[in-house]
């Protein structure tokens, strides 16, 4: 039996909240992320030289910061390459994710919840796509890694996003048993917050990037190629209907919508 990572991140199509989002990550035993992993990413992504404090592509791609961290267009295309190839040599290495139209969710859920915390909040994506990519993690887990104990979820610290991604968490084995699925609530582990500097979720930061890109036809060639090597790998992707949208909205809010 092993305890298993899932480390995850969330992407919207050019940062605008209104596009298409995406949330998904790599799902891995934890020997395998502080092992070969940890070790190869470390010296080859980061230490450089120059070295760089996190392989971000937001930030990879910027020219300020590239020039704050003293590191050359080239060089940092040099560093994405090798992430490539250091997800691509270790085969234990799931991709996950989901895609949910962020504008429907804005526009046709207006109510806000009260939460467990006394915090009102408007129900932003991020809340509906995690718990819909712990499901399919958990599931994915139950049907092809019987040998998972439990798996523990690492997302990246996020001031009052993380704050409440934890409430709800937290409530999932209620909502688990509530859908007849409270099987899966042995494999619930801890829900970990991380700095940007964790290798895992600059992983997941690299999926998130390069799946928003390709599905909308962002990529050039040369990017596609890389990206395929990945995509093409066994996982789970689920392309979340508007009324999948609703469905979930209903399960994860229940009794706690206030107007």
């Amino acid at each position: 039996m092993a305890v298993f990572i899932a480390a995850s991140d969330e992407s919207y199509l050019h940062g605008n909240h209104r596009n298409p989002f995406f949330y998904g990550g790599f799902l891995a035993p934890l020997s395998d992320w502080s092992g070969l992993f940890a070790e190869r990413w470390k010296k080859e992504v980061l230490d450089g030289p120059p070295g760089i404090p996190w392989l971000h592509m937001v930030d990879i791609r910027s020219k300020r910061w590239r020039e704050e961290n003293g590191i050359t267009r080239y060089q940092a295309e040099e560093r994405v390459k090798i992430a490539f190839e250091i997800i691509s040599d270790i085969s234990s290495l799931t991709p996950i994710g989901t895609d949910l139209n962020s504008g429907h969710l804005l526009d046709t859920f207006t109510k806000k919840l009260c939460l467990r915390s006394g915090a009102v909040r408007r129900f932003e994506p991020d809340y509906l796509a995690f718990v819909a990519y712990a499901y399919l993690v958990l599931d994915f887990c139950e049907r092809a890694r019987l040998d998972v104990e439990k798996v523990d979820f690492v997302v990246e610290r996020n001031s009052n996003i993380t704050k409440h991604i934890k409430e709800f968490y937290e409530d999932m084995p209620a909502g688990l048993h509530s859908i007849g699925l409270g099987r899966l609530v042995p494999l619930l582990g801890e829900l970990i917050p991380g700095g940007k500097d964790r290798a895992p979720l600059q992983a997941a930061d690299l999926l998130c990037w390069y799946s928003q890109r390709y599905r909308a036809g962002d990529l050039d060639d040369k990017n596609s190629r890389r990206y395929k090597i990945i995509a093409q790998r066994k996982g789970v992707r689920m392309d979340l209907t508007d009324n999948n949208v609703t469905q979930l909205w209903k399960i994860v809010t229940s009794d706690a919508l206030k107007l």
